[in-house]
């Protein structure tokens, strides 16, 4: 069909070419595209977050006045492409981490509360934040010898 020598190589090559992209987008999740798009951009911090909201699971928020924060990203607010602003958590608990030790210590425990009143969120600056860390409840009750461990949270 083509003026040239070649030209059903090229169109095999071409269609050949195309079921490939076609097979490999099948093969790859948009959720892991996404994931590794998020941690080019995004970085450590954002990462974490993204996890949380994404996937569920418990995330410590630390800030500038030693408040710390253990639960669920709800929301992520964005500023410009790529920087969050804020974070919208469901807590689980809170606490503060001692000056000295740095440790942890749970002093509020929202799961034990009624029903009612489990469902608020608590907003904070991204510019307030002092750390963020995965949070797992066994690793938290055995390195800790608090006698009001967390009750029952379900990741």
């Amino acid at each position: 069909m083509a003026p040239f020598d070649h030209s059903g190589r090229l169109a095999v090559a071409t269609v050949y070419a195309l079921l490939f992209v076609l097979v490999v987008n099948c093969w790859i999740s948009d959720k892991d595209s996404a994931a590794r798009w998020a941690r080019r951009k995004e970085g450590g911090a954002d990462t974490l977050l993204r996890e949380s909201l994404e996937e569920r699971k418990l995330v410590e928020v630390s800030t500038k006045s030693g408040r710390s924060y253990v639960g669920f990203v709800v929301l992520l607010g964005v500023r410009e492409a790529n920087w969050t602003r804020d974070v919208l958590l469901l807590p689980m608990a809170s606490g503060y981490r001692d000056a000295e030790t740095r440790s942890l210590r749970l002093t509020t425990n929202y799961t034990r509360l009624p029903a009612t009143l489990r469902n608020h969120e608590v907003a904070v600056m991204m510019s307030e934040i002092t750390a963020i860390r995965r949070f797992d409840l066994e690793v938290y009750r055995n390195v800790t010898a608090d006698e009001r461990p967390l009750g029952p949270v379900r990741e």
